[in-house]
């Protein structure tokens, strides 16, 4: 083959992929004005972080934040006139509010995704009113706030970040926050346990109150808590259907590696009550001292 025959194909092949490139280049330009001309044809704001059906911070507030941001109504403005990292960053500005992100889709969709705190009690006191975060952050509660966690009442301190931050300081609020932390993450516990609050006298013992039954359960002070959980657990579950439910007003777990129970009737002390078996734990009737007790 000659050169001029050379020259030809080259100047073909030269022709046909500079089409090509323009073509593609055109196409690109006009998406991009397209886009620009592209208006958000949805919002959507998706919950993760916190519980299911715990609601910290609601969508018409998430939304009223991006509109006073934006300056303008979010619904049909131009995608183009939007800047998404500012409201992103106005959104993480909330206490309430782990991460936020935003993002426009395909479809035009303008799409939010919340990270909530994970709080996990809220505590009532002094006038106030806040949650307590798992990482030991304070929440204020505001209107439409929903959190599904044990009230405490009771604790005649102020919150202090400090104090849950410095390893080495103790107080009371952060003596229950470490009970019902410990609570949450247990799955009979989580859904047994419904207030928290402190004893009146100088013991100051941690009081936890459950969504069922009469008794008030006395947890102490904040150690050994797996193991007053996991006895509290096996008392409930195979203890109280076989001694009664409303059997008894007190349940102590400060007595070791076992529960003891004051009795709301003295006089059922003298009802002969089935011995329950579990894992080498007995459950059995104290009747000089008007209690039950459950033990190794």
């Amino acid at each position: 083959m000659d050169n001029r025959k050379l020259n030809i194909i080259k100047i073909r092949n030269f022709a046909i992929w500079t089409a090509i490139l323009f073509g593609i280049g055109m196409s690109y330009i006009f998406a991009i004005k397209t886009k620009s001309k592209a208006k958000v044809e949805q919002i959507t704001i998706q919950y993760g972080g916190a519980a299911k059906g715990d609601q910290l911070i609601s969508k018409k507030e998430i939304l009223n934040i991006l509109t006073k941001k934006a300056k303008k109504p979010l619904n049909s403005s131009a995608i183009s006139t939007l800047d998404l990292r500012a409201m992103e960053a106005e959104l993480n500005k909330d206490e309430r509010i782990e991460k936020a992100d935003i993002y426009i889709d395909a479809n035009n969709h303008f799409n939010v995704r919340i990270v909530q705190k994970n709080p996990i009690m809220r505590v009532l006191t002094n006038g106030q009113d806040y949650y307590i975060d798992s990482e030991g952050e304070q929440i204020m509660v505001k209107p439409g706030s929903i959190a599904h966690v044990p009230v405490v009442n009771g604790v005649d301190e102020a919150y202090s970040k400090q104090i849950f931050k410095d390893a080495t300081k103790t107080s009371s609020l952060k003596n229950i926050f470490k009970v019902l932390k410990a609570t949450k993450e247990d799955e009979f516990a989580n859904a047994l346990i419904e207030q928290a609050t402190i004893s009146k006298d100088s013991l100051k013992d941690i009081i936890l109150i459950p969504k069922i039954g009469r008794e008030s359960i006395v947890f102490g002070d904040a150690t050994n808590i797996t193991e007053k959980i996991q006895n509290l657990k096996i008392f409930y579950k195979d203890g109280l259907p076989k001694l009664g439910w409303n059997r008894y007003k007190k349940l102590n777990l400060k007595q070791g590696n076992q529960v003891v129970g004051t009795l709301l009737n003295p006089d059922m002390a003298k009802v002969s009550t089935p011995v329950i078996k579990r894992d080498s734990l007995t459950a059995e009737v104290l009747e000089n001292r008007k209690q039950s007790s459950i033990h190794h």
